[in-house]
């Protein structure tokens, strides 16, 4: 994840308060204010987590009132205080022990293991989705065209941000992968989950239409080429939306705790156009898709309601599927026939008597409707559950005090982002999973695919 580095001009001095070099930053953040952070920290803003204060030697062999010399302790991946000797007088010597600051196995481990586990549900899981969709011609449907674009997003974001961002984890926050990948990355990262945002307020938009018109999809092709449009503007949207990422992201050299020089990937911009960016991006993809796509959902469930217990539903239901003839009622639908010796679409005109076959009929079309729902439902929850911790971060590392970093200590700190990191990728991985639990369809295409019998289908 990559955070926003926020430059003051009035103190000239780089304030980081994420992926911070251990020697530059930890006198940046002494004296910093409010800075803005636009994704996921790795590395702790510690200034003055661990800082003793011994009396200066000239002091005291001068015998003049004592002045305080601070040490600071550098952060890091394995940062760590030398043991030092101060000398007070010429007859005692103090010697300060060695303060070890490094990360815990376990941390490696569990970060490790979980990112690998991830990654492999996800990208196997996504590409499942993928290939389903492309090649059946059965879930090439207008719902499905919308889960095939957030399908792409998160195989974008495992493959492309995941390992960015542990490659950082285990090299000291050294960006090994050049200066294209480290414009490219927070850009993708950024881009993906915007559209992702806005394809998933589609969704709920087109379901609920479909509520509203119980019987258009099964009164129209089930292509899904009329949604096209849709998922396109939203990845042209969010790309656009996220292109600060390319032009205040660049390569930076900065000293390491042991001297040593290091090149990170740093997102560069001034305290209130970095702070206000955070906030827009916050309300704009967060807080007005959730409280709109909480509006339509609930909107939905109360149609759904009035449809099962009768209510405007045998009206809405006849009149989209078309007139009353004698004693039937007549559905005009689309199928995909296929056989042998041909392929084309052919018109099938059913006839359905009324009462209780109408009834069935109703019954059938809310039950698919509900399921649809439930399933949409989960996916949305599922996002906004799992994108909290990473936004309530980053509006804590933007707006929160020094000291309410430094008070969790080294070792909680790390977990918290590492937490944070790991559950917004849950998100990427958890879809597909959804799919197969509470779709028929994809489960029945899930099992076609497994058995070679996709592209035949």
């Amino acid at each position: 994840m990559f955070v926003i580095v926020v430059v003051s001009h009035r103190s000239g001095m780089a304030q980081r308060l994420a992926l911070l070099s251990p020697i530059e930053g930890l006198a940046a953040q002494s004296s910093s204010g409010n800075v803005a952070a636009g994704c996921l920290p790795i590395c702790p803003p510690f200034s003055t987590l661990s800082q003793k204060t011994y009396p200066s030697a000239e002091d005291t062999m001068n015998n003049t009132t004592t002045s305080n010399n601070t040490v600071d302790e550098p952060c890091g991946m394995e940062a760590s205080v030398m043991a030092t000797e101060i000398c007070l007088n010429d007859n005692e010597t103090v010697h300060l022990p060695q303060v070890e600051m490094t990360l815990p196995r376990y941390l490696y481990v569990y970060a490790t293991f979980l990112n690998v586990v991830i990654f492999v549900v996800g990208v196997v899981g996504n590409l499942m989705v993928i290939l389903v969709i492309t090649c059946m011609r059965s879930m090439r449907t207008r719902m499905n065209y919308f889960l095939l674009s957030l399908s792409i997003a998160d195989v974008l974001v495992l493959t492309v941000c995941q390992p960015s961002a542990l490659m950082v984890f285990y090299s000291k926050d050294q960006w090994l992968i050049g200066e294209f990948m480290c414009k490219l990355v927070p850009f993708l990262e950024h881009a993906t989950l915007h559209s992702s945002v806005l394809t998933l307020l589609a969704i709920a938009v087109e379901r609920y239409r479909s509520v509203r018109h119980p019987l258009r999809d099964f009164c129209q092709e089930p292509v899904g080429y009329n949604s096209c449009p849709v998922v396109v503007s939203a990845w042209l949207l969010g790309g656009v939306l996220s292109l600060p990422f390319v032009f205040y992201t660049w390569l930076v050299e900065e000293e390491y705790y042991d001297g040593s020089r290091v090149v990170t990937c740093r997102t560069v911009t001034t305290p209130p156009l970095g702070s206000a960016y955070v906030v827009l991006l916050f309300v704009v993809f967060f807080v007005l898709p959730m409280l709109s796509m909480g509006f339509i959902y609930a909107s939905i469930i109360r149609k759904l309601v009035r449809l099962s217990h009768g209510g405007d539903g045998d009206a809405a239901l006849s009149a989209s599927a078309g007139a009353r003839e004698g004693r039937g009622v007549v559905f005009r639908s689309s199928q995909s026939l296929r056989s042998s010796r041909s392929s084309r679409v052919s018109h099938v005109t059913y006839r359905r008597p009324c009462g209780a076959a109408f009834d069935r009929f109703q019954k059938r079309v809310l039950q698919v409707r509900r399921r649809v729902v439930l399933m949409m439902g989960a996916i949305v929850c599922l996002f906004f559950v799992t994108q909290l911790p990473f936004k309530v971060v980053t509006l804590w590392v933007t707006f929160g005090s020094s000291r309410s970093k430094e008070s969790l200590g080294f070792e909680a700190y790390y977990n918290v982002l590492s937490t944070a990191q790991l559950v917004t990728y849950v998100n990427s991985a958890g879809n597909p999973i959804i799919y197969a639990l509470l779709s028929h369809k994809f489960r029945r295409a899930f099992r076609k695919l497994l058995s070679r019998k996709c592209c035949s289908i």
